[in-house]
């Protein structure tokens, strides 16, 4: 039986995965390494899906999150 994750959960999780993923992209064009650029963005995509994706569907794209709820293909909790 699965807990039910509360909408500041979700939404400290969006956050974090987020910040992950842009704390990457920003890491990768500051050292303008082409070669591990996409492999280290891949991975922290990754360990942040397997880290966060059961408490909050891992989005981690706003715009995403906000298009999929207004058009009715996502639903859920504090979505609808």
């Amino acid at each position: 039986m699965a807990v039910e994750s509360s909408m500041g959960a979700k939404c400290a999780a969006e956050f974090v995965g987020t910040f992950i993923l842009m704390f990457s992209v920003g890491c990768n064009v500051l050292s303008g390494n082409r070669v591990w650029g996409s492999t280290s963005c891949a991975c922290a995509l990754m360990v942040s899906i397997y880290g966060l994706g059961g408490i909050s569907g891992a989005n981690f794209n706003p715009a995403v999150s906000l298009s999929l709820g207004l058009s009715k293909m996502l639903s859920g909790p504090g979505i609808d």
